[in-house]
């Protein structure tokens, strides 16, 4: 009976050390696969940045000048080129005497640079069909509420005007990615991950400088 006994409170034992056991290994895994993603979401980002930067190369070479310059923008402390909040289209569709005006609730001036970088490489044949290998979820036109974004071209649609969705690059955090170009300090334009974080400017940036 007491042998018996001893061999059933071993058996406990064993069983609660194979249980801790097991808890160790699954919260080592766990961990395992959240720097795993977190890997593979920056390896995602750097290959995204390294595809626009192939576009924007194209885009030089078809037109000898990038999409657009930062440089005479008075920036705020975040970096953004606010004043293209609608993009370069508004720019060239004034030159007409036509408007352009953000529809829906959620745009954010973060948005800008990354929606005038997608409007100038889409419209350049070479570069748009470079921008095409990426993955879908790396373009987006969602707002800060979910809401896809679009933009009014032209004036009201029953004058002549017509709606386009208002798109983006984002990173794998769903971050825009932001671009910058003074021709007085850079020889090339910078594309700029805010990172894990979501933060810009801060050590867990990723650039394709």
């Amino acid at each position: 009976m007491r042998t018996d006994g001893r061999q059933s409170a071993m058996t406990l034992a064993e069983v609660l050390v194979t249980l801790t056991l097991i808890v160790i290994l699954v919260s080592a895994l766990g961990g395992l696969g959240v720097r795993l993603k977190k890997q593979s979401e920056i390896r995602l980002t750097e290959s995204t940045l390294g595809v626009l930067e192939m576009a924007l190369e194209q885009y030089y070479a078809e037109y000898d000048q990038f999409p657009f310059e930062t440089r005479d923008l008075d920036l705020p402390p975040d970096g953004v080129a606010h004043e293209y909040t609608r993009t370069e289209m508004q720019m060239d569709l004034e030159e007409n005497g036509l408007s352009a005006d953000v529809l829906g609730p959620g745009h954010l001036d973060l948005y800008a640079s990354s929606e005038a970088l997608y409007y100038f490489l889409k419209r350049c044949p070479r570069s748009a069909a470079i921008i095409e290998s990426l993955a879908d979820r790396m373009v987006t036109g969602r707002g800060q509420t979910g809401e896809n974004m679009r933009i009014l071209l032209g004036g009201p649609v029953d004058s002549g005007g017509r709606i386009a969705d208002l798109l983006r690059f984002v990173d794998a955090w769903g971050m825009p990615i932001r671009y910058a170009w003074d021709p007085l300090r850079d020889a090339f334009p910078i594309l700029t991950s805010a990172g894990p974080d979501k933060t810009f400017d801060t050590p867990d940036d990723s650039t394709n400088q």
